[in-house]
């Protein structure tokens, strides 16, 4: 059976898409509906690979990824699926391929529900098209609502964001969204918190386009002790600076924020000492 992908419709039978990768999104729905066990999505690539290749020359192919990683991959940074194909494959034990149009013949990348592996980081992505808004204030200690009134403005704008940490001191907050949307966020941050920044409760809402958000990926990420401390001294040996740092509460990835001028140093660095 030939059937189309991406052209979709609407509880109420208007016409939409499934947007970016809708094709391989169509592909995993029919998947699950019909019971499937294997499906195989083909790009201009061998299949995943360790970091973007056009980054670090050395990138490898991985063989074997779980839905779990793979995930964590695609939503910060890496190109080759959207983490929404993903979603109907949940529970259905169903392998994923991601093979090479021009070369078929290759094994490619299984993606599984869940695969063990003994490598301690899998993967290196990097997001580039995202800027740093920090609000600083040392008056915003106890304060209730400095966090609603930002996440509110991202909300009323559909922005969503892809990169959160906060001090505990709560003196520092720090988002990051997509450049193309920074001037419009900008002047409504500054609107809805002139009260605060009157009374010193806040001292600067800081604005960084100059930014590279890097996130290391590894399944035994979790189970391994000092792997924070060793990224970040192999940073330090390269004279790399981190502007900002957040690890999810899934443990098999940490994100930090350094200059964009210092990201194809970082990835390099990274990538000869783990993969």
């Amino acid at each position: 059976i030939i059937t189309s992908g991406y052209v979709a419709t609407t509880i109420d039978n208007s016409k939409t898409t499934l947007g970016r990768n809708g094709s391989d999104f169509t592909a995993t729905i029919l998947a699950s509906i019909l019971d499937i066990k294997k499906v195989e999505i083909y790009s201009d690539v061998d299949g995943v690979l360790s970091c973007d290749p056009r980054k670090v020359k050395k990138a490898k192919l991985i063989p074997n990824l779980s839905y779990k990683q793979i995930s964590e991959m695609c939503y910060f940074g890496a190109s080759v699926l959207h983490p929404k194909t993903l979603i109907p494959l949940k529970n259905k034990n169903v392998e994923l391929y991601m093979k090479n149009t021009f070369k078929p013949y290759l094994e490619g990348t299984k993606i599984v529900e869940n695969f063990t592996t003994s490598n301690q980081i899998d993967a290196i992505t990097s997001i580039t098209d995202n800027s740093l808004i920090t609000i600083k204030g040392k008056g915003m200690l106890g304060i209730c609502g400095i966090s609603y009134k930002l996440f509110k403005i991202l909300i009323e704008n559909d922005i969503s964001t892809s990169f959160i940490t906060q001090a505990s001191s709560e003196q520092n907050l720090c988002i990051s969204i997509k450049n193309e949307y920074i001037s419009r966020v900008n002047k409504k941050l500054h609107n809805i918190f002139k009260n605060e920044i009157s009374l010193g409760q806040i001292d600067k809402i800081k604005i960084n386009k100059n930014i590279v958000i890097v996130t290391v990926i590894g399944n035994n990420m979790n189970n391994r002790v000092g792997i924070a401390g060793e990224i970040f001294t192999i940073l330090g040996k390269n004279n790399i600076n981190i502007i900002a740092i957040s690890q999810g509460t899934s443990e098999i990835s940490i994100s930090f924020v350094i200059k964009k001028q210092d990201e194809l140093k970082a990835l390099n660095a990274l990538h000869e000492e783990f993969i």
